[in-house]
């Protein structure tokens, strides 16, 4: 019982920081010791290998992550809520990496390979241009579509600034899906 208490505990606070937009902040303030970085990369990754068997579940939680506290989306995915159980540490790993679910994304829209910490380069962008990373959460192809970029110049000026983003994320021919 006291894990499940805490376990919903965890995720409240998860939405709420989220919600509010307050989990990046509130980390970027406090100094992490190495050892919880690298036991929240640890989960992470077995988050990732949990949402390669999970893409429904990933394109929903990449929209709405405060959805990892919603009891009744959870009593629906009965393999997340396990997954969450099991792996308590996940929430607080999203909280040091608030944007997991969008790299994840755009490492798919990739040309070539990327590492998370080559594309969190975008990370100082998008918290300038929320909309812009709004965007992005809810089609990461906006990234490679010209039409996008014309609309959006700063995006586009970004990529072209960094080479190695520009390469794996070129710009698709027209008539090009």
């Amino acid at each position: 019982m006291k894990p499940r208490f805490s376990l919903r505990i965890a995720l409240l606070g998860l939405a709420a920081c989220l919600s509010l937009g307050l989990a990046a902040p509130a980390v970027a303030d406090t100094a992490v010791p190495d050892e919880s970085l690298h036991q929240a990369h640890r989960l992470l990754r077995e988050l990732d290998r949990f949402l390669d068997h999970h893409p429904l579940l990933e394109n929903d939680l990449r929209r709405n992550p405060s959805l990892l506290a919603d009891r009744q989306y959870l009593g629906e995915k009965p393999e997340l809520q396990n997954f969450l159980t099991v792996n308590a540490g996940v929430i607080r790993a999203l909280q040091m990496e608030p944007r997991h679910f969008l790299h994840r994304a755009l490492l798919r829209q990739a040309n070539a390979p990327l590492k998370y910490s080559e594309v969190s380069q975008l990370d100082p962008f998008l918290s300038e241009q929320p909309a812009i990373e709004r965007d992005l959460i809810e089609d990461p192809a906006r990234i490679q579509e010209p039409a996008y970029l014309k609309l959006h110049p700063p995006l586009g000026d970004f990529l072209a600034q960094h080479p190695l983003l520009f390469r794996v994320f070129p710009p698709e021919p027209a008539g090009q899906p």
